[in-house]
């Protein structure tokens, strides 16, 4: 009896414990994301050790950007979401980010209710990604990902989003097909949504090399913007030859000039070296039928 008493006694005793440790556990990333000079990398662990709490730390995968997440929920399928948008919303005010992660769990969450809720059609926009990306976000070899997407040249994808205050989060293809448009349509759909969106499009340096900037988050989307590209013709000599070694970076030079060439090849090599979300050093050559690779 005695024995059984004190079992029964350390399991009793037991229990807070264990409630107060998970407690605790919670209350952690909380008070991390409310410190003083947290910087990103610090902030997209913490969106990390919060999502595998929610979630369980089998449907939680880190890609090969910090701030893109794969979540698995119940119903089974795969999406992507980013936290660059909430960063950047909460990096300079401290005392917001908990309750903009807070938000960004409960869409997350609510995203896996099932696909009765479609999206508006007016937040759909293109990304661009490349073929790891794909890859990884594949169940297995010969099984596609569950989100829309389409190739667009080379080791280049477009991966169609679904942009939010809160998140960025891949469209699925379920609910693509109950918005009943072909792919054509959600193209065309996406790149008009994401000219809306975006801050003025700027040309930066003096020649051979150009930049591109429109924001952080979609300026490799550039590339899909034909009109843009009819206007910049007027700065280069020859053909058109494009990189977008990052999510944030656009270069572009003219086919005639070889010294160009190795400028814009250097120039991308470099941002592969020095920056974060990178894309691919594939250099790629605009011709009357689109993007080809330049070689």
């Amino acid at each position: 009896m005695a024995a059984m008493s004190a079992k029964w006694l350390k399991r009793i005793l037991g229990q807070p414990k264990a409630k107060a440790d998970d407690r605790r556990s919670r209350e952690d990333w909380q008070l991390e994301l409310a410190k003083p000079g947290l910087t990103k990398e610090e902030f997209c662990k913490l969106c990390d050790q919060a999502l595998r709490e929610q979630f369980g730390p089998a449907s939680v995968k880190q890609l090969d950007s910090l701030d893109e997440f794969q979540i698995t929920l119940t119903s089974g399928e795969p999406f992507t979401a980013y936290v660059e948008n909430i960063w950047r919303q909460c990096r300079n005010n401290k005392d917001v980010r908990v309750e903009q992660v807070e938000r960004f769990l409960r869409v997350i969450a609510g995203s896996g209710k099932g696909s009765s809720k479609l999206p508006e059609i007016t937040s759909i926009v293109p990304t661009i990604k490349d073929e790891t990306y794909i890859n990884l976000s594949r169940k297995s070899v010969n099984e596609e990902p569950g989100f829309v997407h389409e190739h667009l040249v080379a080791d280049l994808w477009i991966v169609y989003a679904i942009d939010s205050a809160d998140a960025i989060l891949t469209l699925p293809t379920t609910q693509f097909v109950e918005l009943k448009l072909s792919l054509a349509e959600l193209k065309q759909l996406a790149i008009e949504n994401l000219k809306r969106m975006l801050p003025p499009i700027e040309r930066h340096g003096e020649g051979p090399v150009y930049t591109l900037t429109a924001g952080s988050d979609y300026v490799a989307s550039l590339l899909l913007f034909e009109d843009l590209w009819d206007e910049q013709a007027n700065v280069v000599e020859g053909e058109i030859v494009a990189a977008v070694p990052s999510r944030g970076t656009l270069l572009f030079t003219g086919s005639k000039s070889s010294q160009a060439i190795i400028q814009l090849r250097q120039s991308v090599q470099q941002f592969t070296q020095t920056s974060g979300y990178l894309i691919t050093n594939t250099m790629l050559r605009r011709s009357p039928d689109g993007w080809r690779v330049f070689s």
